[in-house]
């Protein structure tokens, strides 16, 4: 693998750009459903400073070639319940750090 082509990009994203993979129109199909009793655990006990790192992938060139909206264009990899979480706690439209791998 030529590690020299993998690119991470730090930037602020608001969370409603972000969709989990098992959603309907997702890519790829991977990771935990969603469990609202943890998500409901996270927001119980939440703290910043524990959030960690957010990580998504850019497949907004996947979504157009397959004629699907990209108004949504980031996959989260990790951080699903996470941002969940913070979606309730704050907005959906509320921008987040993410790191943003290529898919």
């Amino acid at each position: 693998m030529d590690e020299s082509a993998i690119r991470k990009i730090r930037k602020r994203i608001p969370m409603n750009e972000m969709y989990t993979p098992f959603e309907e129109y997702s890519i790829d199909k991977y990771g935990r459903k969603l469990s609202k009793a943890h998500i409901n655990k996270i927001i119980k006990n939440f703290d910043l400073d524990l959030l960690g790192e957010i990580i998504v992938c850019d497949v907004s060139e996947e979504l157009r070639a397959k004629g699907l909206d990209a108004s949504a264009p980031y996959e989260i990899v990790d951080a699903n319940h996470r941002v969940h979480a913070l979606r309730q706690l704050t907005s959906p439209t509320t921008p987040v750090e993410a790191t943003i791998i290529p898919y």
